[in-house]
């Protein structure tokens, strides 16, 4: 649910590895904005949310040369007020990845993140649900980008890569 906060030692690796965030969500009447997860800051972070109902991934390793060091992807369309099933999956390769957004087991965004962050920044950064604390990953939102909907449940899957030779 929101309001989770967790420091760093705590959280799930997905600075590390391959992963998926799952999160069901109630999108309210007008429309859903803010944060649903995001881990970190602008110095190396990452952060799913709702900007104008529609899903968004953001990484961030330095807000200094955004184009480079910065990756969006975000649906074209806003999901409906309602109960809803986001999943934001990525897959690193060499320094970045693709992020895959659905919604509803229904893809709805797709698109490179050019340079993945591969630590959590900043000494007081956290992971949290419902809103980013402290530094902002992205510049879209501000105070926190609280979640203006339900947060019912948020689930992180780790895929761990097979050690080459490992049987």
């Amino acid at each position: 649910g929101p309001n989770i906060r967790l420091p760093l030692m705590a959280a799930p690796p997905i600075f590390f590895m391959p992963f998926s965030i799952e999160a069901e969500v109630e999108v309210p009447e007008g429309g859903g904005d803010g944060v649903i997860v995001a881990a970190g800051s602008q110095f190396g972070g990452w952060s799913f949310y709702l900007d104008d109902g529609k899903p968004v991934a953001f990484a961030s390793v330095s807000p200094l040369i955004p184009a480079r060091h910065q990756s969006r992807v975000a649906a074209d369309k806003p999901v409906s007020p309602g109960n809803h099933t986001l999943r934001f999956n990525f897959e690193p390769a060499g320094q970045g990845g693709t992020l895959t957004i659905s919604a509803d087991g229904t893809q709805v965004a797709s698109g490179a993140i050019r340079t993945r962050p591969k630590m959590l920044a900043g000494n007081g950064e956290t992971f949290d649900t419902g809103r980013d604390t402290n530094v902002a990953v992205s510049p879209d939102y501000r105070r926190e980008g609280v979640f203006n909907g339900l947060i019912n449940r948020v689930e992180i899957l780790i895929n761990i890569p097979a050690r080459p030779g490992a049987h």
